[in-house]
């Protein structure tokens, strides 16, 4: 993992809203940068993905040689730039399939399941309410 690294991440969706916006209006210049609503380091990002997906992996900071520049926050836009409003928190709790619909990963405790098994459980159950069937229903 990059050491030093800071960045303030942006959803995806909220570019793509900023852009159409953009598109569809009157000529302009330049448009200003746009970011997320908080600064985070590299590390606090992939701890905090490693939490909310259960997942117990040491995240060790490098040094990455030539990256003064970067340590220093030249990934941090500029002022003036624009800034959503979907934190990586909010992303994290809405993005991840075990953390929706109520199901979260303790819940594979609950069922007696672990490893391939809980993954597999996990699949099927993600593959039902794309299809729009009752859970237990697919073979």
């Amino acid at each position: 993992m990059p050491g030093g690294f800071l960045v303030q991440p942006v959803d995806s969706r909220e570019v793509a809203a900023r852009l159409v916006e953009l598109a569809l209006g009157a000529p302009a210049d330049r448009a200003p940068d746009m970011s997320g609503p908080e600064v985070s380091s590299w590390q606090d990002l992939f701890r905090s993905y490693l939490a909310a997906t259960q997942q117990r992996k040491l995240v060790l900071p490098v040094p990455v040689p030539g990256s003064k520049a970067v340590r220093a926050g030249a990934l941090l836009p500029p002022p003036g730039h624009t800034e959503g409003v979907r934190t990586w928190d909010q992303f994290l709790d809405e993005e991840l399939p075990g953390r929706r619909a109520g199901r979260d990963p303790a819940s594979r405790v609950k069922r007696g399941l672990g490893g391939a098994a809980a993954d597999q459980e996990d699949g099927r159950a993600d593959e039902e309410e794309r299809c729009g069937e009752e859970p237990g229903a697919l073979g």
